[in-house]
């Protein structure tokens, strides 16, 4: 389903996918943030009663129709931190400079030391792992962040075997037409039933992904899929849009039957400040602190090496990474480690 952002993915997924009677269960991948979307259109097609917020494995033997997860909760394993001789819990932040049982160097962005000893006591299995054939039909909800076939995100939903398979994406090639091996991997079985230029079958393997690049590559967002705009340096063009004429629908505002269904009076914008939940005000100081103690820390830096005749760059790229901690302090507060869930759901 690669209709234009706006013009109803979500709703015409559902609809083709409940009125088909041998889609007895659905299972539905998309972003926690999407939720709200997904949760306003089913109960728009009379199934509120009929669906279900997976959080669990028990949770997938349930008879509700339709089976709503997010990628968070299907895709990444939940750890639990053990702790320490002082009793203070490890975290991703804190992790020992030296093994405490064999005094081994301990490696960044490992949990275990090769003498055995785990900063971890207990591991969650993510729920992809408990996926079961009882499924009639999957939808995979922004599509394009599984273009990439090594990331855990992807092999999830590669995971998926249903016999009816949607897959939305408003912008399914946003870097060239490599974007696509994994989404048409995924859509087509596992197995995408046509050759490259050098004759191969293509497989579901990350060789084969690097040679769909090789032959389909050379594109851009604007050019890919509309072939009135189609770029010279686009390669087996007609193989590609063979396949995709066979997968995809495809529909932009711009279009003129689509233009004239969505025309509306232009919005009056009305703006609502929220006040912060406790949880979200103690959390944002904190970072604010933590910016802040950054921040002079650099701007020591920078005068130390003034000091010496040298010069001494503050990098933008850590400023802005700053910012956008901040801002999911506001929108998603929950994605942040150290946030303390409360009773009060957050204000946003």
């Amino acid at each position: 389903n690669g209709m234009d952002t706006g013009t109803g993915k979500t709703i015409t997924t559902l609809v083709g996918l409940t009125s088909d009677p041998r889609n007895k269960k659905i299972l539905i991948v998309t972003m926690r943030r999407n939720f709200v979307d997904w949760k306003r259109e089913i109960k728009k097609i009379g199934f509120e009663d009929d669906y279900i917020v997976l959080n669990s494995p028990k949770d997938m033997k349930s008879d509700k129709r339709i089976h709503l997860v997010s990628y968070e909760k299907w895709a990444q394993e939940k750890v639990y931190f053990a702790k320490d001789d002082e009793g203070e819990k490890y975290s991703e932040k804190n992790l020992p400079v030296h093994c405490p049982q064999c005094e081994e160097e301990w490696k960044k962005g490992t949990y275990t030391c090769s003498c055995g000893f785990s900063v971890i006591s207990k591991r969650k299995k993510p729920l992809y792992k408990y996926f079961n054939r009882s499924y009639d039909a999957a939808a995979i909800d922004e599509g394009q962040f599984i273009k990439n076939g090594s990331t855990q995100r992807t092999k999830s939903i590669m995971a998926i075997k249903t016999k009816t398979r949607v897959l939305l994406s408003g912008t399914p090639a946003e870097n060239g037409a490599g974007d696509l091996f994994w989404l048409l991997a995924w859509l087509m079985g596992d197995s995408l039933v046509f050759k490259d230029s050098g004759e191969h079958l293509m497989k579901a393997t990350i060789e084969s992904s690097r040679r769909f690049h090789n032959s389909f590559g050379g594109v851009n967002l604007t050019n890919l899929l509309d072939s009135d705009r189609i770029s010279a340096r686009v390669s087996n063009k007609e193989k590609l849009w063979s396949l995709l004429d066979k997968i995809m629908y495809r529909k932009l505002k711009t279009d003129a039957d689509v233009a004239r269904s969505i025309l509306v009076p232009e919005p009056t914008h009305r703006r609502l400040h929220l006040e912060m939940t406790d949880s979200e005000r103690k959390l944002y100081e904190k970072r604010v602190s933590e910016f802040n103690e950054w921040y002079q820390n650099e701007k020591a830096k920078k005068k130390s090496a003034a000091y010496k005749g040298e010069t001494y760059h503050i990098s933008t790229i850590e400023v802005c990474s700053w910012l956008d901690k901040l801002r999911k302090i506001a929108s998603c507060p929950w994605v942040q480690d150290d946030y303390e869930v409360s009773t009060t759901p957050p204000s946003k």
